[in-house]
């Protein structure tokens, strides 16, 4: 195939991939509403799991609509950061869902996290700015999942999705202050030539259509956990039609190991 006709073909799919992120967003925000959405049940899940759960895949969305804007033809290495941040925080609550400790988990690192904020500014800051460092007295949670509450790689190990881990690197490094995202602004021959050229604008991101799907498939991914437990399934039509349309699963599993390590039994 041509150069022409693979750049034709690429942004057709980014196109496509756009339209059905715009279809899932407006069927989210029209189900949730301005305030709390329609009532849920907890089913199977503790209060801390649905916590988790429903504000993490709020996160998705509201992530996913701040970076509308710029789909299709305008996504560059600077919007990785939300793509990392979108694709993260859905694994993570398919996680926590099937996971039956790992809101304990969760919480377990986000605690040690602040108090490790807290002995490394204490001495620079006053009594009143250390008690915005906020901490939750948990006492003594016990999670069989702590490794994988502390560790994106063994989170994603828990997953029925081959390459996950690969596809969180590579938005790492597109997402950080790497040689990748350096590689953006400048020409080769600036390491060996003068004169010396930087960017402004690092351009389209040449796997745009990759990256929207990919952002399109988290919609689809954390809006089904919303929707079992919504007795009316409002959504599933439409969730359904657009995993169809992108050629995945509409559910992402947990593999039952992990969720039997967690105390539950595999549903």
């Amino acid at each position: 195939m041509r150069e022409a006709d693979q750049r034709s073909e690429r942004a057709t799919k980014a196109h496509r991939a756009t339209e059905i992120l715009d279809g899932l967003l407006e069927g989210w925000f029209d189900y949730i509403g301005d305030l709390n959405g329609p009532p849920l049940k907890l089913r199977h899940l503790t209060r801390p799991q649905m916590v988790f759960v429903m504000s993490l895949t709020a996160h998705v969305h509201a992530t996913a609509k701040a970076l509308r804007p710029v789909l299709p033809d305008g996504l560059t290495i600077a919007h990785m950061p939300l793509v990392r941040s979108i694709f993260e925080a859905t694994v993570t609550a398919v996680w926590c869902q099937a996971v039956d400790d790992g809101a304990e988990a969760l919480m377990q690192e986000g605690d040690r996290q602040r108090n490790n904020v807290r002995r490394a500014v204490g001495e620079a800051l006053s009594v009143r700015e250390m008690e915005r460092v906020a901490t939750y007295d948990l006492g003594a949670l016990i999670s069989s999942s702590t490794a994988q509450g502390r560790s994106m790689e063994k989170r994603l190990e828990d997953l029925e999705m081959p390459g996950a881990y690969v596809i969180y690197r590579v938005l790492s490094g597109q997402s950080h202050a790497s040689i990748e995202t350096m590689e953006n602004y400048v020409d080769q021959q600036s390491f060996t030539q003068e004169p010396l050229s930087i960017k402004s604008n690092p351009g389209a991101h040449p796997r745009s259509a990759e990256w929207i799907e990919l952002c399109a498939s988290c919609l689809v991914w954390s809006g089904a956990l919303i929707n079992f437990h919504d007795p009316a399934r409002s959504r599933r039509s439409e969730l359904r039609q657009a995993a169809r349309e992108l050629q995945i699963d509409w559910i992402l599993k947990v593999k039952p190991d992990a969720v039997r390590r967690g105390g539950g039994r595999p549903r």
